[in-house]
């Protein structure tokens, strides 16, 4: 083989292998993520297994621990989907004011492009605002 031929399959071959591998990595990165979501569920239900053997006074601390964690957990979600709608607001937004600044698109009316992610993320900010699970009122 010359060098060019040599050159032409390098060329083809290191894309391949760099998406081979990238989804390689992410197919592994899912699969330890559901795994360690599927220990967590296990180690929690064995928890509460053994808390049901026990007395209620002395469950209750460790109760309300359980309790926080979910509340946090839900905290935790309802931000990031405020924070989402933010960020595609904001997205949308930009895309309108650069089309405007740039000027080519004023009067083609590609402006309308940015209302896209402009809708999308008011649909997150009113899902999280009005729709998405609340943690519950804590007494005290």
């Amino acid at each position: 083989m010359d060098s060019s031929a040599i050159e032409r399959v390098m060329v083809m071959l290191v894309p391949v292998v760099g998406t081979v591998g990238l989804f390689a990595f992410l197919v592994v990165a899912a699969w330890s993520r559901a795994r360690q979501r599927e220990r967590e569920a296990f180690h929690r239900a064995e928890l509460l297994r053994k808390l049901s053997d026990i007395s209620s006074e002395a469950a209750a601390p460790v109760l309300a621990i359980l309790r926080d964690d979910d509340a946090r957990a839900i905290r935790r979600r309802r931000e990031g989907l405020i924070l989402a709608g933010m960020i595609w607001l904001v997205v949308g937004v930009a895309v309108i004011a650069a089309g405007h600044i740039v000027g080519t698109i004023d009067h083609d009316g590609t402006w309308a492009l940015g209302l896209v992610p402009t809708f999308v993320g008011c649909a997150l900010l009113a899902h999280a605002a009005f729709f998405a699970a609340r943690p519950p009122k804590t007494v005290g």
